[in-house]
């Protein structure tokens, strides 16, 4: 049987080793630039959200119950506007 590996055709599971080719075709096709490839870019963007949510804490009590204070200020206009 023959299975379609993305855009290689490669036979199956045989005796003449055509399964490590198709192994190899796997590895390379997928593992590499989609797993591998992916993983620097994940780590880059925790890296950035890091960031920005650092530079957002101040360690003010004050400043975090003003926050607080004005979300729950727009949430009960959303709803008074909403009914």
């Amino acid at each position: 049987p023959i299975i379609f590996v993305l855009g290689a055709l490669a036979p199956t599971a045989s005796a003449d080793g055509w399964s490590n080719i198709a192994g190899v075709v796997r590895r390379d096709d997928v593992e590499g630039p989609i797993v591998q490839g992916s993983l620097g870019e994940i780590g880059a963007g925790v890296r950035d959200v890091a960031g920005g949510t650092a530079r957002l804490q101040s360690g003010l009590l004050r400043s975090y119950a003003l926050v607080i204070a004005a979300s729950v200020a727009v949430l009960i206009v959303v709803f008074l506007a909403v009914r």
